[in-house]
């Protein structure tokens, strides 16, 4: 998809909805947990690259390869679930790899004012979970205590969320 994905291969910051292939080296040092857990659904490849970036190893784009992917499978049978995951995820995100660190601030008012206009539009679950990834990023936390998790396999049981 030309718009969306350069039609040459390059460096970038970081990867969204691709087929990661990893060094070993990767998964050493961030194993067991490579992927955060309680990332599930949206963001997971992001903090990841994120995550790499910051210990000095870059991510890049190859162009050629194609790969099928039956996406939406998750999403399609709880898709209050991916929101409200999208939501927290991309708040923790924004607030823990912002560079430069200055401007935390403003991304945190930033994030609050989401959590207003979530709350004015009557979104009020949203407002929750983007507290949530505010508070995850703020504490310093890279895993929410388990309490507050929502594991996929009670998402399974579910079919939705109750927060």
């Amino acid at each position: 998809n030309s718009w969306s994905y350069p039609s040459v291969d390059t460096d970038c910051d970081g990867l969204i909805g691709c087929v990661m292939l990893l060094d070993r080296e990767v998964v050493e040092r961030f194993g067991p947990e490579v992927f955060m857990s309680w990332l599930f659904i949206t963001t997971d490849e992001s903090e990841l690259s994120l995550r790499c970036q910051q210990v000095g190893w870059g991510s890049y784009y190859v162009a050629r390869p194609l790969a099928l992917h039956k996406g939406g499978k998750s999403t399609r049978k709880t898709p209050e679930t991916a929101s409200l995951c999208s939501t927290r995820n991309w708040a923790y995100l924004r607030l823990t790899y912002i560079r430069p660190r200055s401007l935390v601030p403003f991304v945190f008012l930033t994030a609050l004012a989401t959590v207003g206009y979530k709350l004015l539009c009557g979104q009020h679950k949203h407002a929750r979970w983007a507290i949530r990834g505010i508070l995850a990023a703020l504490c310093g936390n890279l895993r929410e205590p388990r309490s507050n998790l929502v594991k996929q396999s009670e998402i399974r049981r579910k079919g939705s969320l109750m927060c």
